[in-house]
């Protein structure tokens, strides 16, 4: 998650955008705020403030502790997380779509 990603391309690159993003990319799979820091190259201070108002707004639930270190993971249930990830999902369609329109337009212009 180094580069800039077509997601953070229209929505921005804060580290809410990079926090969102990486629960998206990586839908059921429980992460630790340590985690966050490292993927998303966040603050600690920063990614604590953040896990906490995701949680407050159910975007994001407390999963099982592990190594003493609480996890969390993205909430299904909850409409704004279903918008996010519907957004993501379109994003990438729509990305997707462009890069066959390129390559067609790219191969029609060698004929």
């Amino acid at each position: 998650m180094n580069n800039e990603t077509m997601f953070r391309d229209i929505i921005g690159t804060s580290p809410e955008s990079k926090i969102l993003e990486y629960f998206v990319e990586w839908h059921g799979v429980p992460c630790t705020q340590k985690d966050l820091i490292e993927n998303t190259k966040t603050s600690q201070i920063k990614t604590s403030q953040i896990v906490k108002r995701f949680e407050l707004l159910k975007i994001i639930k407390k999963d099982k502790k592990h190594n003493n270190a609480q996890t969390y993971i993205f909430n299904d249930k909850n409409i704004i997380s279903q918008i996010v990830r519907n957004l993501f999902a379109a994003i990438n369609i729509d990305s997707i779509n462009k890069l066959e329109e390129l390559e067609e337009f790219e191969n029609n212009e060698k004929l």
